[in-house]
Order: C-alpha cells, then sequence, then structure tokens
C-alpha cells in the first residue's frame, strides 16, 4: 500500500446491487471510504474479496464499497459466490473508473473526508491488506487482527488484471 500526496478524487453516485444510490462524498462525512475496484472474471479480485469481508466483518465502523466493472447479474453472482456483505455498486459504463484512472483491477483505494487518497493498492497483495487493517487499527482505535496471514494457502501477492475501461 503506498501513500498518495498529491491524488484527489471526484465525487460520484452510482447504483447499489439493492438499487439505491450512493453518493461519494455523503458517505465520507460519516468516515473515511475504502473503494474496491474489481471485474468478476479477475483471478487477483476472487482472491481479494474475502479478505475484505474479513476486514467488513471484524471493523464494521470502516466503510467498504465494492465497485464492479461488469453487468450487474454478473456482479450478482460474484457477491453471492464470495459471501459479500459490504456494498457492492455497478460501474458497468466504467465512468468512475475512467474518472479515477483505474487502469488494473483490483485497485483499493482509501479516500478522505477531503477527497484525497491516503492509500491505494494494485493487484492482491497481503502486506498491502495487513496495512490496511492496520490502518484502520489507528484510525479508530480499534484491536488489531491479522487480515491475511503468509500461511492460509493464498498467495502472498498476485498481479491484478487490466481494467475494462476504454483505454
Amino acid at each position: 500500500m503506498e501513500a498518495v500526496q498529491t491524488l484527489s478524487v471526484a465525487d460520484f453516485i452510482l447504483n447499489s446491487l439493492e438499487k439505491s444510490p450512493v453518493c461519494l462524498s455523503k458517505s465520507l462525512h460519516e468516515s473515511s471510504v475504502v473503494l474496491a475496484f474489481f471485474r468478476t472474471t479477475c483471478p487477483a479480485c476472487q482472491l481479494l474479496f474475502p479478505y475484505l469481508e474479513r476486514i467488513h466483518d471484524y471493523y464494521p465502523i470502516q466503510r467498504i464499497y465494492g465497485i464492479s466493472q461488469d453487468a450487474e447479474a454478473t456482479t450478482r453472482e460474484f457477491a453471492a459466490r464470495y459471501a459479500v456483505e459490504f456494498p457492492v455498486l455497478l460501474d458497468e459504463s466504467c465512468y468512475v473508473s475512467e474518472e479515477f484512472g483505474i487502469d488494473v483491477v483490483p485497485t483499493i483505494l482509501w479516500v478522505e473526508a477531503d477527497m484525497s487518497v491516503g492509500f491505494f493498492s494494485s493487484g492482491f497483495s497481503k502486506k498491502d491488506l495487513n496495512l490496511l487493517g492496520s490502518r484502520i487499527v489507528k484510525r479508530y482505535r480499534q484491536e488489531p487482527i491479522q487480515i491475511a496471514a503468509p500461511d492460509d494457502g493464498a498467495p502472498l501477492i498476485k498481479l491484478g488484471s487490466s481494467s475494462k475501461r476504454p483505454s
């Protein structure tokens, strides 16, 4: 996970799988937000989502949004297969992905209340997931847990896949 000093993001509104519009800036009034851009066919994304769900389970104070670049039906199947309980938003046209410059999925962004990006991660990395967990612990004074153990059967890293956004 790398610190990003100068990057900020634009506001957006995307519909969730539950058909509810979600506005980034309104979500940021409550806390920082973790955005996880993904494609359902991406192997690194498939590895990532159980760990994001673990973060969601242990640290429900941290808002997480999955942002799918795929169609609703495919995204709904993915969310069911990986038992995703945090909100999943639909970016089928890749408009938000384009605005954010997402070239590789999965990409995780930690967005602060001022719309700045504090950290980002691209691809699958256990080190980055544990750093994200540490950031949550520090921010919200939560009890620390290890998000991704080195010997849990998953690889330490896995390169991501190309984003569906237009080049």
